[in-house]
């Protein structure tokens, strides 16, 4: 696996290009590589926890606490004592029996409430988890000036994958409404959280029906200019995970078996591959993501394929009714666009290792981010990072 610096820094300086209002805090769930992370704190990227271990991770990096939304709506006893101690006291709630948790166990936590939002066009949907229903916003409030809590702003996650970005000005109207409700019971709020589901894909013929960050952030923009026109106060922030390392990542995979089969009277190859849905491409399965290909040398002479891992479970199919080239035994298939719930969500199943991270970064970034952050993040990246091949001559 490779990981490129220099697109987790461009996706950076993209988003502060595009939307200006919106800070980052990066969902660290989708992929958790130190380089990655220290290379994101560096650009002063905030941070989207879910767990103790990933709090205690990201404060190890010298990142404040105040740069943590501890995003988890449902907390264990035990991981919310530990925020509690750590003082990270952004957090998302959605239930008054987590208000209860969060009274007893971490009093001055700073409240965003997580609204159901259901996007219609979206792949993956996260409502029928997380977030309270319209109805349910006065009751929570209340709730919550009930037990003393301080409730400082709002959430939503649109889901993944949405083909209109419109659903995002729905979604921040919704927000609006509730800003208003809560003003009206003497809370005053001044956090926006707009949540995730930012497409990271490089724009290719792979994903013509699906919706570009460009088109999003457009939307995202005039919702809020219409919705929460500046005035100093207020704080936004969103979520991102797979727009930051999406693309930024490529698995270079080596074909260790090959065979024949008749598959509805078509004949079908099929290669295995050292990886598979229980290491890197567990995305196949929980997702439906379907894995992209680096296009090969053209040839007009393709033929029905089908790509597995190398696990002992009849289950790890990677690939089906793929169109590719004849290849064989020794030959490297390169998957791009690999860096989302990959790493993070790999396994060592039937005792295989999992795919080691060479991280690459040309001479420019190292400087831009030498500049930014400083002596001791430079140490790190020239002990952890290759310089690009077309540079190092």
């Amino acid at each position: 696996m490779i990981l490129d610096i220099d697109d987790v820094f461009e996706k950076v300086k993209n988003w502060k290009e595009k939307m200006p209002r919106v800070d980052i805090y990066y969902a660290m769930k989708c992929n958790t590589d130190r380089v990655l992370l220290q290379t994101l704190a560096a650009l002063n990227v905030g941070f989207d926890c879910a767990s103790q271990f990933e709090i205690e991770t990201i404060l190890s990096l010298g990142v404040s606490a105040d740069r943590i939304v501890y995003a988890n709506t449902c907390k264990g006893f035990s991981h919310l004592r530990r925020a509690a101690d750590l003082k990270v006291e952004m957090m998302t709630f959605d239930s008054e029996s987590e208000l209860i948790k969060i009274k007893q166990l971490c009093p001055s936590a700073k409240l965003l409430l997580r609204l159901y939002v259901c996007a219609v066009s979206g792949k993956l949907r996260m409502n029928q988890k997380f977030g309270c229903d319209e109805s349910e916003v006065p009751c929570l409030l209340e709730a919550a000036l009930k037990h003393n809590l301080s409730v400082i702003g709002v959430s939503f996650h649109i889901g993944c994958r949405i083909q209109d970005p419109d659903e995002y000005a729905t979604a921040i109207a919704m927000c609006r409404q509730t800003f208003d409700i809560a003003e009206k019971k003497g809370i005053i709020m001044y956090v926006l959280d707009i949540g995730g589901g930012f497409p990271g894909f490089i724009i290719s013929r792979n994903h013509s029906t699906e919706t570009s960050f460009s088109d999003i952030a457009r939307a995202v923009n005039q919702a809020i200019e219409k919705h929460f026109p500046p005035d100093g106060a207020l704080k936004i922030i969103a979520e991102p995970g797979r727009y930051i390392v999406s693309s930024a990542f490529t698995l270079c995979s080596k074909i260790i078996g090959k065979k024949r089969r008749f598959v509805d009277n078509e004949e079908d190859i099929i290669y295995i591959i050292n990886e598979g849905v229980y290491g890197l491409f567990l995305n196949t399965i929980f997702h439906r993501v379907r894995p992209v290909i680096k296009e090969m040398s053209p040839s007009s002479n393709t033929k029905r394929s089908s790509i597995w891992g190398q696990s002992c479970d009849p289950i790890d199919l990677i690939m089906k009714k793929c169109m590719l080239p004849e290849l064989h035994v020794g030959d490297w298939i390169v998957f791009e666009e690999m860096g989302a719930y990959t790493t993070a969500c790999s396994t060592t199943f039937n005792g295989f290792e999992k795919t080691r991270v060479k991280r690459v970064a040309s001479r420019r970034t190292l400087s831009e981010l030498e500049k930014i952050a400083g002596s001791k993040l430079s140490q790190i990246l020239h002990a952890e990072v290759h310089l690009k091949e077309s540079e190092n001559k």
